[in-house]
């Protein structure tokens, strides 16, 4: 489980966690941004704006895109910037067992 993240009461959790995220479910799935978490930690409102835009960028569902050309883009658009290495690092070195998702609902 990353930096900053946060798990639900009672969740399953069988996959990593990244950081600044929250996840929940019997089968949890990421649900948004810790950002209460990160607020009380002290992260500034830039700073979790800048998180919140990496988490669009990584789970992005638009079609031919995936989490690697996500982790590209945010590779290069925020290379100096020391949270998003943080989650860079955590998908790219620590994560050993897949990471949770955004959970996808269907109107059908």
């Amino acid at each position: 489980i990353g930096k900053y993240a946060m798990i639900g009461g009672a969740s399953a959790v069988g996959r990593d966690v990244s950081p600044f995220f929250m996840a929940r479910g019997n089968e949890a799935y990421i649900i948004g941004l810790n950002t209460l978490g990160l607020k009380r930690n002290g992260f500034s409102d830039t700073d979790i704006c800048t998180i919140k835009e990496s988490y669009q960028i990584l789970f992005d569902s638009s079609p031919g895109k995936n989490i690697g050309i996500g982790l590209a883009e945010l590779e290069e658009k925020f290379e100096d910037n020391k949270n998003i290495r943080c989650i860079l690092d955590f998908l790219k070195d620590e994560s050993k067992r897949g990471i949770y998702r955004p959970k996808v609902f269907s109107n059908e």
